[in-house]
């Protein structure tokens, strides 16, 4: 936590939600998360020095990067690159979240405020 940042996960509907709250403008960002999301990255920010966390989400950023230049891009998207693409997508957010929990310390799940 700094800057007047926090953050944390919060149950939300069936599945979870990480919760940025910015303290000077009063503002939330929350991203859902599925219990594979949430649970991993709970899991994942236990287990990897941060320096392995950051390494994994510039892979599954490049990785995501690539998918959406040589299937969207270079040639015209097919059902499998949509599928593949999402895939790419929550990979790069579950890293995120587990590198954005170890660097805050947040280690399990908050009750929702609203």
């Amino acid at each position: 936590m700094s800057n007047g940042v926090t953050y944390k996960i919060v149950e939300y509907g069936d599945g979870y939600a990480f919760v940025e709250h910015k303290d000077l403008h009063a503002t939330s960002t929350c991203v859902p998360l599925i219990i594979e999301q949430e649970t991993k990255s709970g899991i994942d920010a236990a287990c990897l020095a941060g320096g392995e966390l950051q390494a994994l989400r510039k892979r599954a950023a490049r990785d995501l990067v690539e998918e959406i230049l040589e299937n969207f891009i270079q040639n015209d998207p097919a059902t499998s690159s949509l599928s593949l693409a999402r895939i790419r997508l929550e990979e790069l957010i579950t890293v995120s979240v587990a590198e954005l929990r170890k660097k805050n310390n947040i280690n399990r799940v908050s009750k929702a405020d609203a």
